[in-house]
């Protein structure tokens, strides 16, 4: 797959995760990737699974900001985002 990430602002860039927390007995975390300004390329392993973007920050660097786009290799997956609340009636 690829991705481009350009910073915005900051210094600090997110890590890309592949797979899912004890999914699985084969691979008990997700395999972790850095990313870099940039265009980056990551080759899928074996196992393969949805891909996640951690993107920690200190508390006096929550200004920064980057943008990513997926450019090549994806398929289309519900996403939740956490900084978002839900209201109303859950269906």
């Amino acid at each position: 797959m690829t991705l481009t990430v350009q910073q915005l602002s900051g210094t600090t860039l997110p890590k890309l995760l592949i797979g899912t927390y004890s999914r699985d007995t084969l691979r008990w975390d997700p395999r972790s990737v850095q990313l870099t300004a940039g265009s980056n390329t990551i080759s899928s392993d074996t196992y393969g699974g949805l891909i996640w973007i951690r993107y920690i920050l200190p508390a006096a660097l929550h200004q920064a900001k980057l943008k990513l786009l997926l450019t090549q290799g994806l398929y289309a997956h519900r996403c939740l985002l956490k900084t978002r609340q839900r209201t109303g009636n859950r269906r």
